[in-house]
């Protein structure tokens, strides 16, 4: 009888031991999805964020290019103001707007600065939005030479 008991309780101790094993494998596999999960959202946002910087780049580029071409600041201003309109915004682009507009004919150049406002898909806590600017500079084509 003792020798029953015996591989009886080393039987139990198989199914036990097994049964921990898939436990601690459950608990392992939920803790790697916590950290997952979490990291893979991240990503996608700034993947969002890197998108519409570039396009925030080239709304800027655009824009004082645009200006560049002009004669004054009045038709400058118009002008970037229209390249700004011009522009595609994708989805998660809220609003585009013109900052600054620096028409320096000393210099020889403008310098436009735009502001993009990006609804971000994944909201972590405390972070729904984000406000990218960009600065482009491009020389002024428009001056009339000396006569």
């Amino acid at each position: 009888m003792p020798l029953n008991r015996w591989l009886s309780s080393k039987g139990r101790r198989r199914r036990l031991s097994t049964y921990s094993r898939r436990g601690q494998s459950l608990v392992e596999t939920i803790a790697g999805i916590m950290v997952l999960i979490p990291l893979g959202l991240f990503s996608f946002d700034l993947t969002i964020v890197l998108m519409a910087n570039q396009t925030n780049k080239e709304i800027a580029e655009n824009a004082a290019r645009a200006a560049s071409n002009q004669l004054g600041v009045a038709k400058a201003t118009q002008a970037a103001i229209g390249a700004i309109n011009k522009a595609t915004k994708t989805a998660n682009i809220t609003n585009i707007t013109l900052l600054d507009l620096n028409y320096n004919v000393g210099t020889g150049n403008v310098t436009v600065t735009t502001e993009v406002d990006v609804q971000l898909p994944v909201a972590f806590p405390g972070v729904k939005q984000i406000n990218l600017r960009y600065t482009a500079i491009e020389p002024i084509v428009a001056i009339p030479g000396p006569a």
